[in-house]
């Protein structure tokens, strides 16, 4: 599961102390850049999702351990009765960082604004069909962000090295609401409910992270949405739809509330080619972060990826399969850093 993850902030530090500290006219050489933050979630076609916290906490999928399914978006259907699934995924999500000049600028505007450079999220999760009408999944991530910094008033940049730890559980389950076989359509509706966990990290100097670079939020978060998949011959339309009702967590932060929206084209290749096409639509908006009730104008927003994807099917009841995200719309609020691009890659199998 995702994250599309993921998660829309880099904006105001709270109360970390400076690592390492650059002042004004050092290592101002490299290109400058305004950019904002984004880690954009996702679900996986039959396997789990996992919700991101907030806008650096990505979300993770999987392939489905049958069908032409998509890779990012939720796949109405379910698994067999007595089916179990199991999936492995890596997540890595690439961020275009301000530059040091940047940076110092914020500083002298009395702003600290945060830099964050990846997100890489290692997911395990397992399914089990409970038969046609309902499939219940579970899923534990391991995140790891790089190259965290901040800009410091009036003239200082902080480097706070890297987060890692286990992040947010979630458990999700899919409700089987219509299907037709004549009419190769089927409706599903997906509810889920995320765990806190590790928020405890601490930077290189062993000053706490900010709840929005832990490995998990702190909160308690459901999701409720819906996925619809049409298939025809070797062809298949999914689209899904979810909105996440973020509670207060670590540190008084509220990461917002999410909504995703998602849409892919499959086709299935015919024998002996045993490869599905993918090309998929991944959208997040996010609302703004609220801390002790203070809203931060640099946080939330909107993002949309495109993402061509293949899934090689190496078995009947095993795939392994790779999906790459490149933005094409990024309205983000204030001043974060933007998506590069995403990676996402995983093998899969049902017994």
């Amino acid at each position: 599961m995702l994250s599309l993850d993921a998660y829309l902030k880099c904006g105001r530090a709270g109360d970390d102390t400076a690592v390492v500290t650059r002042r004004k006219g050092l290592r101002m050489g490299r290109t400058d850049r305004r950019k904002g933050g984004v880690a954009v979630v996702s679900l996986a076609a039959a396997m789990l999702t996992v919700s991101p916290a907030g806008a650096t906490h990505p979300v993770l999928g999987g392939g489905s351990g049958k069908g032409a399914g998509p890779i990012v978006t939720p796949a109405a259907g379910n698994l067999g009765k007595g089916t179990v699934a199991v999936n492995f995924q890596v997540d890595y999500q690439a961020f275009d960082t301000f530059s040091d000049r940047e940076l110092l600028g914020f500083a002298a505007e009395d702003r600290e604004i945060h830099n964050l450079e990846s997100v890489t999220t290692y997911s395990v999760s397992a399914s089990y069909g409970a038969g046609r009408f309902a499939t219940f999944h579970l899923a534990v991530p391991y995140v790891v962000r790089r190259g965290i910094e901040e800009s410091e008033p009036p003239d200082e940049i902080h480097s706070h090295g890297d987060a890692s730890g286990l992040g947010d559980a979630s458990a999700h389950a899919h409700i089987r609401l219509f299907g037709s076989e004549a009419w190769g359509i089927e409706v599903t509706g997906i509810v889920a409910i995320k765990a806190p966990s590790q928020t405890r990290v601490r930077d290189d100097a062993g000053n706490r992270f900010d709840a929005e670079f832990q490995p998990g939020s702190g909160s308690w978060d459901p999701t409720v949405g819906f996925a619809v998949s049409e298939a025809y011959g070797p062809f298949a339309l999914h689209g899904a739809v979810r909105y996440t009702w973020v509670t207060e967590g670590v540190l008084d932060t509220d990461l917002g509330d999410r909504f995703n929206y998602d849409l892919a084209f499959v086709y299935r290749v015919p024998p002996p080619v045993r490869v599905d096409l993918v090309l998929e639509a991944n959208g997040l908006w996010q609302d703004r972060e609220r801390r002790g009730g203070k809203e931060d104008p640099d946080s939330g927003g909107r993002v949309l990826l495109v993402s061509p994807g293949l899934r090689w099917r190496m078995h009947p009841r095993a795939n392994a399969y790779v999906s790459a995200g490149l933005p094409v719309f990024q309205d983000l609020n204030g001043d974060q850093n933007e998506v590069r691009f995403r990676v996402l890659a995983g093998v899969g199998g049902a017994f």
